[in-house]
Parts: C-alpha cells; sequence; structure tokens
C-alpha cells in the first residue's frame, strides 16, 4: 500500500506491518482553555451513548447516519470527540481523530476533498508539517485500501472522528460528503463521527435557500444523522469540581453559561478570540451577503427570533437550524445561553446595547452584594419584552402589552438611559430626564419607552424609571425596584412619579405596602422573564432586610 507525494518526489510507502498507534489525541490542536475530558461534568452520559451508536453503526449491513455533536463555541466538542477516542481505544477499535480547526487550510488548488483526505492520511505516515503544508498527496483509493487492510489484519472496526466538519462548507462540500458515505457510512465496519458549529448532514440534494445564503434550514431527508446527550448541569457544587479557580462559582455563573459545563469553564480561561468573533464566523458559514440578506428578511428574522425568546418555540427561519448549536429544552424548543443572545441581536440589528447590558450582567455575576444581578436580569427582561411587543405589535388580535401595562398603545422604539452617578435623588433625577428629553429640541416621540438605570449603586426608593409616552404625546413616568438586598419600600413617591413597581419574589404583607407601588407577583415576574430567561429566577428569595443602605 503506497500513498504518494507530489512533484516527482519519491513515494512514501506504509509497511504493512506497521503498529497502529500514530492517530493520537495529541494531534489536535491544544487550547489551555480547553477543559481536560476528566473535569468534564456529566460526560460519561455523552460518552457511553456514543460508544452505543459507533457500535450499533459499525455492525450494520445498511446504510447508517452519522454521529454529529453539534453545539456552539465552547460548547465542549472537541473534549467529547478526545474522550469518545480513547475509549474507542480502550474498547478494541481503531479510531481516527483530525481536527479542520487550527492549524488546517485549504492550499491553493486544494479541493476540500483533496485536504480531507490529506489529512487522514498523516495520521499513518512520519512526515514533517512542512511536508503535509507543501507537496504531500493522498489518493483516495490508496487510503480506503490502507484503511481496509487495517481493519481486517488488527480485526478492529475503524472509526474516523472529525473535529469542526463545518469548516468544509454548510452545507457540506458535495465530494466530502459522498467519500464519508462511500469509503464510511457504507461499508461494515466503518463509521464516522463529527463536531459542527452548525446544523450539518451528508446528503447532498441540500437546497441554497435564495443567492444571499450558504444554508438555511436543514430539510427533511433520507440519511439523517444521529445526536447524543452532551454535557449538562445546573448544580454549581458539581461545577465547582472542575478546579480551585471555580471554588466560588455562583448560580448566575452557571446560569449565564447555559449550564453548559464547558461555556461555565472558559469564562475563567484566557480565551483566543472574543464570544463575538467567534459567532461571527459561525454566521459566516450561514449567510454569504449578510447586508442583502437581511435587506430581504430581517424583519422576519427578528420577529422568529423574539418569539424564540419569549415562548421558547423554535422558529422557522435562519435560526431552525442554528438553534441545536445551543441548549435544547425539548426537541421543539429552544434556549439561548445569555450572552449569545446579545450577538445574536447586534448580528440582527446591530444595536449593541445588549451586549452592554448582558456584559453588566456577566461581571456582577460574583458581585453579589446588594443584590444587583437581579436588577441587571429585570432590565434586560423588560428591554427584551419591550423589543417583543415593538415587533410584534399585536397578538391573537390585540394590541401586545408587556405584563406590567406599561405601554398600552404598543411600542415605537426601546432605548436604556443611564443616569449621571452625581444624581442621587429622584427629584434631580426627574430634573435631569426633563432636561434630556422632555425640552421642545428632544422631544420623546409617540410610543417610546426609556429604561432609566441610575449610576449611583444607592439611589433611593427605586432601582430605576421608566418613562412611557402614550400615543397621544403624554409622558407616563414609573418607578421600580429590583435588587434583592433592599428592604421593602418605606416611602410614598412624589405626585411626579405614576407608579412603582417592586420586581422580586417576597411581596410584604397588604398593610406594609406603600401608596402607589405594586408588588408584582411570581406568575407575572415570570412572564415577564419569557422562557429564555425563567431559569434567573430564583425560588429562594431569602429573607426581606428590615433596615438597608439605599434609603
Amino acid at each position: 500500500t503506497s500513498i504518494s507525494s507530489a512533484g516527482g518526489s519519491p513515494t512514501i510507502r506504509i509497511p504493512q506491518d506497521r503498529q497502529w498507534g500514530k492517530a493520537e489525541c495529541d494531534n489536535l490542536p491544544h487550547h489551555d482553555f480547553e477543559c481536560p475530558p476528566e473535569r468534564l461534568v456529566d460526560i460519561e452520559v455523552t460518552i457511553q451513548e456514543g460508544l452505543d451508536i459507533v457500535e450499533q453503526g459499525v455492525q450494520s449491513n445498511f446504510r447508517v447516519d452519522p454521529l454529529v455533536i453539534v453545539r456552539l463555541h465552547r460548547g465542549g466538542k472537541t473534549t467529547v470527540l478526545k474522550a469518545l477516542f480513547q475509549r474507542l481505544k480502550e474498547s478494541n477499535y481503531l479510531p481516527i481523530i483530525i481536527s479542520l480547526s487550527g492549524l488546517f487550510y485549504l492550499r491553493p488548488g486544494d479541493s476540500p476533498l483533496q485536504a480531507l483526505i490529506r489529512l487522514i492520511a498523516v495520521q499513518f505516515v512520519d512526515v514533517l508539517p512542512d511536508e503535509t503544508a507543501s507537496n504531500f498527496v493522498c489518493r483516495e483509493q490508496d487510503l480506503c485500501r490502507y484503511l481496509t487492510w487495517l481493519s481486517e489484519s488488527h480485526k478492529k472496526h475503524i472509526v474516523l472522528i472529525v473535529d469542526e466538519l463545518d469548516r468544509l462548507g454548510v452545507p457540506l462540500d458535495v465530494q466530502v460528503a459522498e467519500f464519508l458515505k462511500r469509503c464510511f457510512l457504507d461499508k461494515v465496519g466503518h463509521f464516522v463521527v463529527f463536531s459542527s458549529h452548525v446544523s450539518l448532514t451528508v446528503d447532498t440534494d441540500e437546497p441554497v435557500a435564495s443567492s444571499y445564503m450558504t444554508s438555511s434550514v436543514i430539510p427533511p431527508s433520507n440519511r439523517y444523522v444521529r445526536m447524543i446527550h452532551l454535557p449538562f448541569c445546573s448544580d454549581k457544587m458539581r461545577l465547582r469540581e472542575m478546579g480551585d479557580v471555580y471554588s466560588a462559582l455562583t448560580d448566575l455563573d452557571v446560569t449565564l453559561g447555559g449550564c453548559i459545563p464547558s461555556l461555565v469553564y472558559v469564562k475563567y480561561q484566557t480565551q483566543e478570540k472574543p464570544m463575538e468573533e467567534k459567532f461571527n464566523t459561525t454566521m459566516g458559514f450561514l449567510v454569504k451577503y449578510r447586508h442583502a440578506y437581511l435587506f430581504q428578511c430581517q424583519r422576519e428574522l427578528i420577529e422568529g427570533f423574539l418569539w424564540e425568546l419569549r415562548d421558547g418555540t423554535r422558529a422557522q427561519s435562519l435560526f431552525s437550524s442554528f438553534a441545536d448549536t445551543f441548549l435544547i429544552a425539548s426537541l421543539t424548543h429552544v434556549r439561548y445561553p445569555l450572552p449569545y443572545v446579545a450577538c445574536i441581536w447586534e448580528w440582527l440589528t446591530d444595536d449593541g446595547s445588549l451586549k452592554t447590558l448582558i456584559a453588566t450582567l456577566s461581571l456582577v455575576a460574583s458581585l453579589v452584594e446588594g443584590g444587583k444581578e437581579w436588577e441587571v436580569v429585570i432590565v434586560t427582561a423588560m428591554y427584551l419584552r419591550f423589543l417583543f411587543c415593538k415587533y410584534v405589535p399585536v397578538v391573537n388580535g390585540a394590541t401586545n402589552r408587556d405584563p406590567l401595562n406599561i405601554a398600552m398603545d404598543g411600542v415605537g422604539s426601546v432605548t436604556v438611559c443611564d443616569i449621571p452617578g452625581e444624581i442621587h435623588t429622584i427629584e434631580h433625577a426627574l430634573i435631569y430626564l426633563r432636561g434630556l428629553f422632555l425640552s421642545s429640541q428632544k422631544p420623546l416621540a409617540p410610543l417610546s419607552v426609556v429604561i432609566v438605570v441610575p449610576r449611583y449603586n444607592k439611589f433611593p426608593d427605586l432601582d430605576g424609571l421608566i418613562l412611557y409616552t402614550d400615543r397621544s404625546g403624554q409622558i407616563k413616568t414609573h418607578g421600580y425596584q429590583a435588587k434583592t438586598k433592599r428592604g421593602y419600600p418605606r416611602h410614598d413617591l412624589p405626585e411626579t412619579i405614576d407608579s412603582c413597581f417592586l420586581l422580586r419574589g417576597c411581596s410584604p404583607e397588604r398593610p406594609l405596602r406603600r401608596n402607589k407601588w405594586y408588588y408584582v407577583e411570581e406568575d407575572t415576574l415570570l412572564d415577564l422573564l419569557g422562557f429564555n430567561l425563567r431559569p434567573f429566577y430564583t425560588r429562594d428569595w431569602g429573607s426581606v432586610a428590615t433596615e438597608d443602605l439605599f434609603d
């Protein structure tokens, strides 16, 4: 059996008595931020399910479906593949593991298939990296003949494991798909496992949705893919066992990571690229011409995404295929890790407001003094709900209103506004806002919503204000309180405030309730949070302080 090199250089021959063992995990790129398999919480269930599917695949006499690990960046895909590789070796298989991330690239004139075959072949040949990058090539028939010989001579099954197969095209390159089916999936004793950042099949009849997209909703097909449980954990005590740096992990840390152990892990590690850069790279695989595509269907995408945040029901749009990379609550529901909500919203609208809010939430995840983390969750929830009212103005034939019944006439615009830290009282805050929004030079348009957040952390009585301009142009001023460490409101509010909302659990008994305060019940709070933010709601609000440092 021979694997040839180009440019007239000598043929590289592989001795048939060569001992197996060249294709080891250390051939894959390793990053310090990766969670070691032995530390990844809940990985054992994943590996066992993977072994079962591999066993079914190699034994089948019929065409089989590949096993696919699909999740967002930093979701633990590579860690799972490495662990599965090691377990397969221990289970008497001949696994081959390759990665299309890191240093992998297409040489000039390379087809995706040539690059893939070359990367598989070099697992069995001692060549220098420079040789691999310059002139090393391999014919498909030589590689397949050698793999067949390996399997038969060792009496073991071949399992090809490919990390980030989506780098060869979305939809998958036709030649690559046919090669995988021909040499692995349709051959008894061979099997394929691969990871991807987006939904991907090995079918070659996937239509392109429009001239602006490289892929859209993955259609029903004759050959499906097998998917398995991926590591998931909401128990901070178990996640703290990932290392000493996680010993103070909070519930908020866990929820911000979507309860995905690897995503929680990398928050405290040095990462090579910012999250939004990784996200935008993935979106580049899905949408070739972003601006042209959004011009065509931006409104539809925004409405579908906001409905997903609202009730979890997967929308039939671009994100139907992308949603598989996130946390699936069931076959029909999806829940996005909150940092990715900001990435998606900015990609859709070029609006970075959500990213700022969620960055603040992440920053205060370990700063529980004062209960500010819940306040930022509430501001985020209100912002998302008012956006939902704006982009989905009518639901069931009626005006789409927020749960607090603030925007009674509907929503035309939503903004978040800071009050400078030197402003310490409600009276001075209202004077500042009148100068900012109520002057004739900058009047608020009808149906405007402004969420006002004081920078002064000990602002009295309120944690913030909400301004709303009704259809006639009249401005209503509402207050809210959300910090979990505050005591109950102790003062009646000035006439200039129309109403206030206590947006946390443990409402006081009726005799202790103050004038113009609405004590929001649990059902209304859960409605405000929507399906996506519901995990942030705690069932244990603790005791309410009789005194605090705010008022």
